[in-house]
């Protein structure tokens, strides 16, 4: 039985209209989610419970607040969590107008859709003007090992109704299968702190090089905590004592030196200002394992971000050029070791910094091992890190400019040309050293 041409006129209204209102509810979709990747930034907002942000900032930064509730809208959906936990964190940061703070959520989840976690650090990258230097140091962590264990997303904060500034949203490190996975009852994670070591509750000063080495975390909380403890200060002193002859073989039994160079090669490719002083996260995962060094954690100060003798100037190398030092000292007409340059250094630098980076590098295969990873992971990846830099700050610049107007910084777009160049320039500069080194 055939249809009459009215009924197949209408049939085929019915299918076009049909069609139309899927593809307009497609394209809106697609719309949305464009808009999100052109902003590249995520709403946060926090309604305290009975305190106010004044309070908070006033009070010591250890005082967890609970009770709040936290609104995070990702461009897609909201999601909202009741019975969240704030409290101050940081060093130099929480010193600062804009501060860090950490979020404890009341169960894990899925945030931003990063693996689960249940608590998260604010970043305020208050030195910073261009915000990126920390996302970048993780990206380039990344390349050179793909299970770095941080990734972070950028966040427009409000609190109570107030916009609060441009965050950066991080899992800390922590032990766990979103972080440093220790599997050992035995497994420790620690920090490397020379500034701020013995604000924590258990340090130890390692007696040859007087760094100061704080326990962060452990797998087990009953007698085997103690003992694991033990050992990993144990193995560290014995690390460093092979370090410090100068012995590389030696130094392996002990340490996983690939870490260690990755560590070092960012950390000396960024010129950041904090290596070998604070924020070295290291891990070992048992007593049969080895200490393994993180690669990055703290990296607002670097990429030539601080005015620091020569802290801005591209074709320097850390290790060698000591920005704390009152005596600018030629490396190679001292013999070639940096550890000259530690004996000759103040008192104040003799204090804050490690003598491990130095001393690594002092080894003829350590860096080799550091060339080695920039020549195979890191050499032939120079325009794909300068087009994520712009990238990421077109996708950031609305709310950055917003922030940069509320906490008086510099101009956001000259702070990320200069950004750029930077990091070219040290591409050039490694292309030139890392092939004696």
């Amino acid at each position: 039985m055939f249809m009459s041409w009215e009924s197949r006129v209408s049939k085929i209204f019915l299918t076009v209209s049909i069609l139309t209102i899927f593809l307009f509810i497609g394209w809106s979709i697609v719309c949305n989610l464009l808009t999100y990747a052109r902003s590249g930034v995520f709403e946060m907002n926090i309604t305290l419970n009975d305190v106010t942000l004044r309070d908070i900032n006033g009070s010591s930064k250890n005082i967890e607040y609970y009770g709040n509730r936290l609104v995070v809208d990702d461009g897609v959906g909201r999601l909202t969590m009741d019975d969240v936990g704030i409290r101050g964190r940081g060093n130099m940061s929480w010193l600062a107008d804009k501060k860090s703070y950490k979020i404890k959520l009341p169960s894990k989840i899925n945030l931003f859709g990063r693996q689960k976690t249940n608590k998260v650090a604010l970043i305020p990258n208050g030195s910073d003007d261009t915000f990126l230097r920390n996302d970048l140091a993780h990206y380039i962590a990344r390349i050179i090992d793909d299970e770095h264990p941080v990734d972070g997303d950028f966040v427009d904060l409000s609190v109570n109704g107030e916009y609060i500034g441009l965050y950066y949203v991080v899992s800390p490190i922590s032990i766990g299968k979103n972080g440093v996975d220790l599997r050992d009852s035995r497994g420790v994670l620690a920090e490397l702190d020379n500034a701020y070591c013995s604000d924590e509750k258990r340090w130890r000063i390692i007696e040859e090089s007087g760094d100061c080495i704080a326990i962060m975390d452990v797998v087990s909380n009953n007698k085997e905590a103690l003992d694991a403890e033990e050992y990993f200060f144990n193995s560290y002193e014995l690390f460093e004592s092979a370090v410090f002859d100068g012995d590389f073989e030696r130094a392996s039994l002990y340490a996983d030196m690939d870490s260690w160079a990755g560590y070092y090669l960012v950390g000396e490719f960024a010129a950041n200002l904090d290596m070998a002083v604070t924020s070295l996260k290291l891990y070992k995962d048992g007593l049969e394992d080895k200490i393994h060094a993180v690669m990055v954690w703290d990296f607002d100060w670097s990429f030539g971000n601080k005015n620091w003798d020569d802290a801005r100037n591209p074709r320097i190398l850390m290790t060698r050029y000591r920005m704390l030092f009152p005596e600018k000292i030629d490396y190679e007409a001292d013999g070639g070791s940096c550890r000259f340059e530690l004996e000759r250094g103040s008192d104040e630098a003799r204090r804050l910094l490690s003598p491990m980076p130095c001393y690594l590098v002092d080894m003829p295969e350590f860096r080799r091992m550091v060339a080695e990873i920039y020549q195979n992971k890191l050499q032939d990846r120079r325009w794909e890190i300068l087009g994520y830099i712009r990238d990421k700050a077109i996708s950031i610049r609305e709310s950055a400019v917003r922030d940069n107007e509320k906490w008086n910084k510099r101009n956001f777009d000259d702070e990320v040309e200069y950004l750029i160049w930077w990091v070219n320039e040290r591409f050039d500069y490694f292309d030139e050293v890392m092939v004696s080194y």
